[in-house]
């Protein structure tokens, strides 16, 4: 493979590169010369398949590309960069030189992905103002690619260390909790035992936030699995009432539990307490004071339900899918309201993991219902 470089090897690298695909060699050599003047480093290919290979090994700023070409042609070039499964190299700048200045194939030129077409007779000027346009750009988007790379690998570096920090806090409250049981039966007076109990409650409840963070914290990903284990359902939503009727009373709103379910259940409990605490917190914050929010819970046969009433604003029909995107707010509520527009994402995608079903609908006497069901048997989504 033959290169022809237009500039000294010295700090060379910080000029920008063109790769001029060109079988002329007195049009190759009149555009390395005018290039060099003008601070470019530039190479040759002097046809389709060397520069081919030339993209992928030197990876440069722009291309200026013939559509006559032997081996490969010009359109067979375009068309394999535009297709690299390299997304930033996919998108190097492209000016396409050729004396076919017709319009037809100009237009072909532009829907096969250049980004300028040019005819050979075109005056230098134009060529290199388009160079050094699109050279602009792409290194704008190098670096802004580069960035994202840096900042995607330090989300990255920041996620791991706090699941690290979240099991080691975990497998430590176990073993408090554990000792603490121990110890409680070996003494005797009813003072201690208490006391001792308290600090086993306590980190039970650290344990189990930990547990809900690093579950929370894998909803990021696009797939994931949660494991379930026989639970009493009774028990997590004493805890979330207990956990929101504070705010709830600060908004002179009141809670009320409607309907029994099974004493035991087989769910994962972290994700069933994100899931109806996500449901509660969105329901506190969208319904006016004095009024009401209902959780009723109840089975039938092998499925159980979790309906959550509100006497909010209510969701529009064409909403009713797009609230549980991540981010996404009702245009009803997002004045009015602050928030992430995540509780309702994550509550969808632990509800799916865990193999049920979620979705909303129109209180009868105003408001919203989110609906949550179940099926105990095989964990199979129900289709309502």
């Amino acid at each position: 493979m033959e290169v022809e470089t237009i500039l000294p090897a010295v700090g060379s690298e910080n000029f920008p590169t063109i790769l001029i695909i060109e079988d002329e060699a007195d049009i190759a050599h009149l555009l390395v010369y005018r290039l060099k003047r003008e601070g470019f480093q530039a190479l040759v290919a002097k046809d389709g398949e060397e520069g081919c290979r030339m993209i992928e090994a030197v990876r440069p700023d722009c291309i200026l590309l013939d559509l006559l070409l032997p081996v490969r042609d010009g359109w067979s070039v375009c068309r394999t960069l535009r297709g690299h499964q390299d997304t930033l190299l996919a998108a190097t700048p492209v000016v396409m030189l050729t004396a076919l200045g017709d319009r037809e194939t100009r237009i072909q030129g532009i829907e096969t992905g250049a980004d300028v077409f040019l005819s050979k007779t075109a005056p230098f000027r134009e060529v290199l103002a388009n160079c050094r346009r699109l050279v602009s750009i792409r290194r704008e988007r190098s670096a802004l690619h580069a960035e994202v790379g840096r900042l995607r690998s330090r989300q990255q570096y920041n996620d791991d260390l706090q699941s690290m920090l979240c099991h080691e806090v975990r497998n430590q409250l176990t073993v408090i909790s554990g000792f603490c049981r121990r110890l409680a039966r070996s003494l005797e007076g009813e003072k201690e035992r208490r006391a001792v109990e308290a600090i086993r409650k306590s980190t039970q409840s650290l344990g189990s936030l930990a547990e809900e963070f690093l579950l929370y914290h894998r909803i990021e990903a696009t797939d994931f699995s949660v494991l379930s284990s026989a639970i009493d359902p009774g028990v997590i939503i004493d805890e979330v009432f207990a956990l929101y009727r504070p705010l709830a009373a600060a908004k002179g709103i009141g809670l009320e539990l409607l309907g029994r379910l099974p004493a035991t259940v087989r769910l994962n409990r972290s994700g069933l307490k994100i899931i109806l605490s996500s449901l509660l917190e969105n329901a506190i914050k969208y319904s006016p004071s004095a009024t009401t929010v209902s959780l009723l819970a109840h089975s039938t046969g092998d499925e159980f339900f979790f309906e959550v009433s509100d006497r909010g604003p209510g969701v529009p029909d064409d909403e009713k899918e797009r609230i549980f995107e991540r981010h996404y707010r009702g245009r009803l509520t997002s004045d009015s309201t602050s928030g992430t527009g995540i509780g309702l994402f994550a509550a969808r995608k632990l509800v799916l993991a865990m193999g049920g079903g979620i979705e909303v609908a129109d209180r009868w006497q105003g408001g919203s219902v989110f609906l949550v069901w179940f099926r105990e048997q095989d964990g199979r989504p129900v289709n309502r």
